[in-house]
């Protein structure tokens, strides 16, 4: 036999032994998830038998990956898409996580890509915060990393600070720069104050822009202070000034209305002018009101 063709027969045996396996291991988990008998223990056992079959399959190692890609496309069954996809994200190392990013680029099958994307955000071993920070960074579908957000902040994932620092500050899509920030308050964990004037000053997105600045105010009073003449400075959007200036106005430093009186004397527009004018005096009443 020439030699190209005894390594075209191995390639074949190869898959053909892969796709064996892999049709072993999907007929054992759905044997599981399809047997009748008392919910409790059948859930019991269906969990059992889709951790096995995942073992099975991501023992598959690398050289496995396009054979269970392949079968994932394929596959008709949503129970055994989600069985396929979880395999080939268990594949040990970064062939495991190249292998989920490049499936959830070729599948369009929103209900197992939340199925799996919501354990993958419960996972706590090395291999599932390896595809998971992964799919963070490098996935294209924007609601695939916003999905392993909202899981995470929603499991009040300890360990998942770094990551809501690195899409507040560098996410592609302005929602999740902003809903990562959101996050973090809603945690109780705010982001530093460093962080929060870097996003402030220099994010494109005027709404990612003024929610660092309403996070700074609340957990950070003292810088945002400074941060806030750099805002009446810099900001190019009005109505962003605007907001920071309502913040400006609800804390009780004296530093404060200093900033209120220089706005309202060379503010760079008349409404934003006009608005530190009508805050300075609400300030005052109140101010005069506590000393009687």
């Amino acid at each position: 036999m020439p030699k190209g063709a005894r390594g075209s027969a191995r390639s074949a045996a190869g898959a053909s032994a892969f796709g064996d396996r892999i049709a072993a291991a999907r007929r054992a988990y759905l044997d599981a998830t399809y047997a009748e008998g008392d919910a409790g223990d059948r859930g019991e056992k269906r969990r059992a038998a889709f951790e096995k079959a995942v073992g099975d399959l991501a023992a598959l190692g690398p050289e496995g990956i396009p054979a269970l890609r392949e079968a994932l496309l394929a596959e008709s069954d949503p129970h055994a898409r989600v069985l396929l996809l979880t395999a080939i994200s268990r594949v040990p190392g970064d062939a495991g996580a190249e292998g989920a990013l490049e499936a959830l680029r070729a599948l369009d099958d929103p209900t197992a890509e939340t199925v799996f994307l919501s354990r993958l955000a419960r996972g706590e071993d090395e291999q599932d915060r390896r595809v998971m920070e992964a799919v963070l960074r490098r996935a294209e579908d924007p609601a695939n990393r916003a999905l392993v957000l909202s899981e995470a902040v929603a499991r009040r994932r300890a360990d998942f600070d770094p990551y809501l620092v690195e899409l507040a500050r560098g996410d592609p899509d302005e929602r999740i720069r902003a809903d990562a920030i959101r996050s973090a308050e809603r945690l109780g964990r705010p982001l530093d104050a460093a962080t929060l004037e870097e996003i402030a000053l220099g994010d494109p997105s005027p709404a990612v822009r003024e929610r660092a600045i309403a996070q700074c105010a609340s957990a950070h009073p003292q810088a945002f202070l400074a941060l806030a003449r750099r805002v009446f400075a810099q900001e190019p959007t009005v109505a962003v000034q605007q907001s920071a200036l309502h913040l400006v106005s609800q804390i009780s430093d004296p530093e404060a209305g200093r900033i209120l009186g220089e706005v309202a004397a060379s503010g760079r527009a008349p409404e934003l002018r006009a608005q530190a004018r009508a805050l300075a005096r609400l300030r005052d009443l109140a101010n005069e009101r506590a000393r009687r």
